[in-house]
């Protein structure tokens, strides 16, 4: 196998950022509209199907993905199918029933059905349709809250409170003093600002201007002032608050509430796995994060890494360019996605997580429903551990190991023996895909026992050494099909690097001869193996070894906002940059992989570029 690198300079441009409406449209939308991480729905919309993503699933006889799994969301308790055909033909004469979950009562259902089998190459037509859970049942006729509180509690977010006693306000758990009037109310503490104004010394002579030597006393001020000769002022004057916890428990929400119907637009998407008359392209990056500073302020900032200027908008908008020209086929995310997990960092005391993680997936639907968008696992995803959920332990439980990611997406991995979204295979063009779990169910995991905030459990997800020794078997067979000539590369991704102590994983690659990983977790771009030496020269080395990726700067809350041009070396690795971009993966024929660096500042700049060529012997 060869190993060809080619390092491209080019000159950088200014970014605009364009923040989207929850269906992914392009529009004005305020800071304000976003602060809280996604918009609530109105009753009307409990049967509205949203946040429409895709992924590859099914199994043909020579082990390709021969359907669509086609996922979404909706507030409402109802039953949905998709509807789906070629382009032009008659969308009505295939139906996909969906199945439905609920992972926590009052945060909506998630539904997956699958498309299939599927002809490759076709474009196909789909529609997710919800009928009304009453027939006849009028989105007008629905007046009632889905949501309630029982007696002497309040709602916040999706949690219930308790009242707050008399001169008291609630804010999340906690109950505060109110301010006394005259008072500014700054949280945990009241406050009279000091306030200094020019005293009356019309009655001092011109030899004692305002009473400062001989004539003390002949200037005045109003009353509550403390007369300090030429002015008068107000002393600053600060002042604790009481405040004491209290209780809290789970929204009351009616599941057999009446939902309306409901339909998503007609959406296409062409279904191309294996190699024909044109290449296939997927994009691939890890720890992308959801809208940016800009659109979704920072009450913290500059603690735990957490950054008070940052975007992933212009990666976003990359995407949709790579969309819009047909330059992609398929996206890989390798974790961290959309960072609902620092959604607290955006407002510390509301329960936000879900909130984030509605925005995120509906913010990039026009991308994830046009594409299939396949998941690896971050710790990202491990749970909540906001405020809220650490002191409403329930919810932080409810939350915990895994539960969104593993509720939301559909990955192929009951036809790969997988385990949930955890760990899965498929085969794509002439590759065989491996989505590595590096967070759980290996000793030293991150996540091996407890979650990102070490209060909550994670992992366990099959018995011990379960698996490695799927991921042994599955490189095993991919190694036996790349020599027999069905295949030609076996390319692992996961979220954190081999370096990040990933033990017994990163020797099946060396044993099976992985072709290439890759991975996120580090908010930059880095690449084993050495260029000839220049940002303009082309080499080719011989290379048995895998080859090491890193491609976690797509932006997120994590990452401070900016940097184009090169980067100071890292000395554990050869390439590197602490550029803001994403990757494409082409593979051009049966034999050819092309590998890219795209800047998210300006399109035009590849930033690092290498194929990997293999000929069968």
């Amino acid at each position: 196998m060869k190993l060809m690198l080619l390092g491209l300079a080019a000159t950088a441009a200014a970014y605009d950022h364009s923040p989207y409406n929850v269906f992914g449209a392009r529009e004005n939308v305020s800071a304000a509209q976003w602060r809280h991480g996604g918009l609530d729905l109105a009753s009307e919309d409990r049967g509205q199907p949203q946040q429409v993503h895709i992924a590859l699933a099914g199994r043909d006889a020579d082990g390709w993905p021969n359907g669509f799994a086609v996922s979404w969301y909706t507030e409402g308790g109802v039953d949905c199918h998709v509807e789906y055909g070629p382009t032009g033909g008659a969308r009505v004469n295939k139906t996909a029933v969906a199945a439905r979950k609920q992972y926590m009562a009052c945060s909506g259902y998630h539904h997956h059905a699958t498309m299939g089998p599927l002809v490759e190459g076709q474009t196909y037509d789909y529609q997710v349709v919800c009928p009304a859970t009453q027939p006849g049942l009028l989105a007008a006729s629905l007046t009632q809250s889905l949501y309630s509180c029982n007696a002497g509690y309040e709602k916040s977010g999706l949690i219930c409170y308790e009242a707050c006693r008399a001169g008291y306000t609630g804010v999340g758990p906690m109950c505060w003093e109110n301010c006394q009037s005259g008072f500014h109310d700054d949280g945990a503490t009241c406050r009279i600002p000091l306030k200094i104004i020019a005293s009356n010394h019309s009655a001092c002579p011109w030899y004692d201007v305002c009473g400062l030597t001989l004539k003390k006393g002949c200037s005045s001020c109003p009353d509550g002032y403390v007369n300090d000769g030429c002015t008068c002022r107000v002393p600053l004057k600060v002042v604790g608050k009481q405040s004491y916890g209290r209780k809290s428990e789970a929204l009351t929400c009616d599941p057999n509430s009446p939902t309306p119907e409901g339909a998503s637009a007609v959406l296409a998407a062409r279904f191309a796995v294996k190699m024909g008359t044109r290449p296939l392209t997927m994009s691939v990056y890890g720890d992308m994060g959801y809208l940016g500073s800009k659109e979704r302020p920072m009450d913290i900032k500059k603690i735990d890494s957490l950054s008070s200027n940052w975007s992933a908008v212009p990666t976003r908008e990359i995407l949709e360019g790579f969309l819009d020209t047909k330059k992609i086929d398929a996206v890989w995310h390798v974790g961290d996605i959309g960072y609902a997990d620092d959604s607290f960092a955006h407002n510390i005391i509301g329960g936000n997580y879900e909130k984030a993680y509605n925005g995120y997936m509906n913010w990039m639907q026009n991308i994830t429903a046009a594409v299939p968008y396949m998941v690896s696992v971050g710790n990202h995803e491990s749970e909540c551990h906001s405020p809220t959920c650490v002191v409403a332990f329930w919810l932080g439980y409810k939350l915990a190991n895994f539960t969104a990611y593993n509720s939301r997406w559909h990955m192929p991995a009951e036809e790969s023996g997988g385990v949930q979204n955890m760990w899965y295979s498929y085969n794509y063009g002439p590759a065989h895909i491996v989505s590595v779990n590096t967070e759980t169910d290996f000793p030293g995991a991150g996540e091996e026992k407890k979650g990102d905030s070490g209060i909550f459990p994670a992992g366990k997800f099959a018995p011990d050494g379960a698996y490695l020794k799927w991921l042994e078997a599955d490189l095993a067979k991919a190694a036996a099909d790349r020599a027999a000539g069905k295949i030609s590369f076996i390319i692992a991704g996961g979220h954190r690097p081999v370096d990040d102590d990933l033990k017994g994983v990163q020797e099946l690659f060396i044993k099976y001869k992985v072709d290439l990983y890759l991975a996120g977790h580090s908010h930059s771009y880095s690449r084993s193996f050495k260029s000839c030496g220049g940002s303009a020269c082309r080499g080719t080395l011989k290379n048995d070894t895998t080859t090491y990726v890193v491609a976690g700067g797509a932006g997120c809350d994590e990452m401070d906002f900016g940097h184009i041009g090169p980067s100071a070396g890292n000395p554990k690795t050869p390439f590197f940059t602490a550029e803001m971009g994403s990757g494409t993966l082409t593979f051009h024929n049966a034999t050819t992989l092309e590998w890219r660096l795209v800047s998210s500042l300006n399109a035009t700049r590849i930033v690092d570029q290498f194929f990997l060529d293999r000929q069968h012997v």
